[in-house]
């Protein structure tokens, strides 16, 4: 990698975590970590990763919420101002969770039936895996019905169907999946989904 790459990545590293830092102090960012809680059901023994957990957010508030939970992140950007940096797992998981989610980060993996049928290995038996993203249905009326990429980072949003499909296409039986949010018609903003490995 020559200096000027270098030197840009490093200057998109620093405008994106400026971003995710505005977005995960808005009111609605902590009321979908909420609700995300309310998805998770966490116990204080319960081991849970973070996949996808940009500067720490989630696991941070979610720590103060259940502070006998151990709860890890994983994340392939090393974003700037991290806010909980000892919970960052650096490449390899060494144990098996008992919760596993996405939140708002699983548009952003390239290969996502890949990427969780590899998850199986580190799932416990009764481990469930929750997901909070976008709603591809709400963007697209929210656009005026044209094609939308909310940043350069995005490489898919899911809608209901499709969410649903890549899970099962990836082997998880679902056990609740649907919307809610801010409505645009008959659609809602964001999808969730609680699924377990079959």
């Amino acid at each position: 990698m020559n200096q000027l790459e270098n030197t840009s990545l490093k200057m998109y590293s620093k405008d994106y975590s400026k971003k995710l830092f505005e977005w995960n102090n808005s009111d609605q960012y902590k009321s979908e970590i909420d609700f995300l809680n309310s998805l998770l059901q966490i116990q204080p023994s319960n081991k849970i990763l973070d996949y996808g957990c940009g500067i720490g957010t989630a696991i941070k508030m979610l720590s103060e919420k259940h502070p006998q939970a151990q709860i890890y992140g994983f994340d392939v950007n090393r974003f700037d101002g991290r806010v909980v940096d000892d919970f960052y797992i650096r490449s390899e998981f060494y144990f098996q969770f008992d919760r596993i989610y996405f939140m708002h980060s699983l548009a952003h993996i390239p290969d996502v039936v890949g990427m969780l049928g590899r998850l199986f290995d580190f799932q416990k038996p009764q481990a469930k895996v929750v997901v909070i993203t976008p709603n591809y249905d709400w963007l697209w009326l929210k656009n005026g019905m044209k094609e939308v990429k909310t940043d350069k980072t995005v490489i898919r949003h899911f809608t209901l169907k499709s969410l649903k499909d890549t899970f099962l296409e990836a082997g998880y039986e679902i056990e609740m999946a649907g919307m809610y949010g801010h409505l645009m018609g008959q659609e809602a903003e964001r999808l969730y989904l609680v699924a377990k490995k079959r």
